[in-house]
């Protein structure tokens, strides 16, 4: 199967750009190496990454003689760590027994003869899985160069992992692994993968605020080892997958109907707000939630003309309105308390000055999205009276996003330094028609996000921001390529997010009664969500068709989906899954089949016209007349040739844009990048 996937996360109440693990103390499993294995899987059959799949390049180690790991060490002196035989997901498994009862971590280890070289590879790939569900733990993975002046230790942790309940293959790159002993790594030693002389795996209490993670926490498990590999994901790699075209879904107007009512009749009669949760006992009203709840509504009273709708839309977007901040933010979200409508975080005020307070207060992505509504809402004929105060709001928080740019001094182009802020801001100022800031912030975020080793969208613009996530390689970061005219960036990005991010369900025990297939939100993989899965087809994703056949089994009689198959949290940037059903979910079925609320953005959408001349000497020129209300003058476009290369061009005074390639025979054709619908195809020597 060429691709099919689905997952959905709500990130801890708000959407954040990048997640740290604040766990601060690790059991650490140490893995130290003889050599490389020289065994090679099976070609992959299944749609789902698994254990021995055959989806690797070479298997460093397969557990299968036990006697070869050693203990290391623990803190406090817990007991030495069981490490015996055990049964793998292809054969045998390194099965590591402990407790952590009385102290926070331990070590194991086995060593390599001579160093081996990664240096041809990008990923490491590690399968878990847990004998306790209860065992809350971070795992922390280890690469170790050895030199005159000591170890010099790198790692990556994967925080709450060691409670896996099924087999899982995680995958990390290898330039997330960051030196973590200051001692040896003072001069800030670049890790060198050609020259690996010991492998660590670590786990470890997970601890935030000095309190566990997850609670209850079994402290006395066993965490379960198989297929230690590597693969190389670059482009081209014999396991990258290639996507060459975005994948087109027909719309279900059944499916759309089903989910867009299922949003209102959710909506609260007294305070016109949308729980983000439908099932949550203490309804949380995040700041994104109710923007693409009221982007729904809108859309759907523009479909249908039922006026339940418009009312509908019409007190979501008076209620927002009304919890907009004097600065122009909104807080990430809301709870009713007092008889009111509060920020669910009881410290946060609105004073915030520190960019990591700012960032839980009022996450800039939420206000972004709030900005995408309301200027949705604007266009959706609400009424002039209620147009003109969404044109004085949008105008305000606009003001608020343009001035948090440059307030992280390491990166002065840019808001967070995670992407999905960025991202979303760019969106939310060309909702704002804030286009010249726009176009600085995206091409901004283009520098500082796109990894040219991989061709692929990054998760944030740190040095060690190499973990996947959907939203950033696989949808609204595509959506972001494809207005930047970045296609074959986008495709690939897209291809690299669909092999690192397929994946299944952990049971049978869903809605559907089956084991599911779809996407997850952030490498793990771990589970599959809706809400991501359903960002990846609306925007086209190699296995759009496959991921949506397979969601469609977990609506609810309500029209609702759930967030995932699964209740789970952990991960490099922990997500978290969970089986209630909600907006986020719901909205994102339902934008797959009204079309993608980032893409319509697009300055593409601009143009009045686009006309293709293909002429007698072989030239091909290609115009469009654009909306100066709408596409201020030297903005860029790009135009997309089936026959020749991309080219791009800048608006002019008069509002027209023109490019030209030589040398064509046709047919050929030709597109706006970013908007599908303005191709004109030319093939004979007159105007198309």
């Amino acid at each position: 199967m060429e691709g099919q996937f689905s997952m959905m996360a709500e990130y801890g109440g708000f959407m954040f750009g990048l997640r740290r693990s604040r766990c601060v103390q690790w059991v650490i499993v140490v893995i130290m190496i003889a050599g490389p294995s020289s065994i090679r899987a099976a070609a992959p059959s299944s749609w789902p990454n698994a254990c021995g799949d055959g989806r690797v390049d070479v298997v460093v180690d397969d557990f299968e003689e036990a006697p070869l790991w050693e203990f290391c060490c623990s803190d406090r002196g817990l007991p030495i760590v069981g490490i015996e035989p055990g049964q793998g997901c292809s054969g045998g498994a390194l099965a590591v027994n402990y407790d952590l009862n009385g102290g926070d971590w331990f070590v194991i280890w086995r060593s390599f003869s001579s160093p081996i070289d990664l240096s041809d590879m990008t990923h490491l790939r590690l399968a878990l899985r847990s004998g306790d569900q209860g065992a809350h733990h971070n795992f922390q993975i280890k690469l170790v160069n050895s030199g005159a002046s000591g170890d010099h230790i790198y790692w990556v942790v994967a925080e709450s992992t060691v409670d896996l309940p099924v087999w899982r293959p995680l995958y990390f790159d290898l330039r997330e692994f960051r030196c973590g002993n200051e001692a040896t790594c003072a001069s800030d030693v670049p890790f060198n993968p050609a020259a690996v002389t010991r492998i660590e795996v670590a786990v470890a209490r997970c601890l935030r605020n000095g309190e566990e993670c997850e609670q209850p926490v079994v402290d006395e498990a066993v965490l379960f080892l198989d297929e230690l590999a590597a693969v190389n994901l670059r482009p081209g790699g014999p396991h990258r997958l290639s996507q060459t075209e975005f994948e087109r879904l027909a719309p279900s107007s059944d499916l759309r109907a089903s989910t867009g009512r299922a949003i209102l009749e959710h909506q609260d009669p007294d305070n016109g707000l949308v729980p983000a949760w439908f099932d949550e006992a203490s309804p949380n009203y995040n700041t994104y939630a109710q923007a693409i709840a009221l982007h729904v509504l809108v859309d759907e009273y523009r479909t249908t003309r039922d006026r339940g709708f418009k009312n509908a839309a019409k007190r979501l977007a008076e209620s927002l309105l009304g919890l907009q901040s004097e600065n122009g933010f909104w807080f990430t979200d809301y709870k009713f308390e007092g008889g009111k409508v509060v920020p669910r975080d009881p410290t946060c005020t609105g004073g915030e000055t520190e960019p990591e307070d700012v960032d839980r207060c009022s996450w800039v992505g939420n206000t972004a999205w709030a900005v995408i509504a309301l200027d949705r809402a604007r266009n959706g004929k609400m009424g002039r009276r209620l147009r003109a105060k969404l044109d004085a709001s949008i105008e305000q928080a606009v003001s608020w996003m343009r001035s948090q740019i440059g307030r992280i001094d390491e990166y002065p182009e840019l808001i967070t330094v995670g992407l999905e802020g960025n991202i979303s801001s760019y969106f939310g100022l060309l909702a704002g028609r804030d286009h010249a800031v726009a176009q600085g912030l995206g091409e901004a975020i283009y520098r500082n996000g796109w990894d040219p080793e991989q061709e692929r969208m990054k998760i944030g613009a740190g040095p060690a921001d190499f973990a996947t996530a959907m939203d950033t390689a696989g949808s609204w970061g595509t959506t972001l390529l494809m207005c930047l005219g970045r296609k074959a960036e986008a495709l690939s990005s897209q291809g690299y997010a669909a092999t690192v991010l397929r994946t299944i369900s952990f049971g049978s025990d869903n809605a559907a009664g089956r084991f599911l297939t779809g996407y997850g939100d952030i490498a793990g993989p771990f589970t599959i969500t809706s809400e991501f899965a359903a960002q990846g087809a609306a925007v086209g994703i190699m296995g759009s068709s496959h991921v949506m056949g397979e969601l469609l089994a977990l609506q609810n009689s309500e029209g609702a989906f759930p967030g995932s198959t699964d209740d789970w949290y952990g991960g490099q940037i922990p997500p978290w899954t969970t089986t209630w059903t909600g907006v986020s979910p719901t909205a994102w079925v339902y934008f797959v089949q009204s079309g993608d609320p980032l893409l319509a953005l697009c300055p593409c959408n601009a143009a009045k016209k686009v006309r293709a001349t293909l002429k007698r000497d072989g030239m091909l020129i290609a115009k469009v007349r654009v909306r100066k209300s709408r596409l201020p003058e030297g903005s860029r476009l790009t135009f997309d040739n089936s026959c020749d290369q991309p080219l791009q061009c800048s608006v002019d005074s008069r509002g027209r844009c023109e490019v030209e390639w030589n040398d064509q025979t046709g047919p050929c054709t030709v597109s706006l990048v970013g908007c599908p619908d303005s191709a004109k195809e030319v093939g004979s020597r007159r105007s198309s």
